[in-house]
């Protein structure tokens, strides 16, 4: 074995070396495994001091303003593409606006 792969060995072992060490200080801090015929019991200990949020109600907001986000977000290209063809000349305009048109989305002529 060269140089290379004398040095290479040596780090993986001291890698592996450092994970073990840190494995064994570290598991002392986790909670201990908890077994019993059924977990009810260690899970109402440990939700019993939680307490639940109210209950949420209707957003009418969003309800009432959320169809017409959904129009802005959706048809902002379709928009951008007319008011830019209602800029050229009437070839150009009805090349780019067939497929809007066809879609029902017609400009102004």
């Amino acid at each position: 074995m060269d140089l290379t792969g004398k040095v290479v060995l040596l780090i993986i072992l001291f890698g592996l070396l450092v994970v073990f060490i840190w494995y064994s200080r570290s598991r002392p801090a986790y909670a201990p495994v908890r077994v019993g015929p059924s977990p009810a019991p260690f899970v109402e200990e440990d939700v019993a001091h939680l307490h639940t949020p109210p209950k949420l109600g209707w957003n009418w907001w969003a309800f009432a303003l959320g169809p017409i986000w959904y129009l802005a977000e959706g048809l902002w290209g379709a928009a951008a593409t007319q008011a830019f063809a209602a800029r050229l000349g009437p070839d150009t305009r009805e090349v780019l606006t067939t497929p809007w048109c066809s879609a029902g989305l017609t400009l102004s002529r």
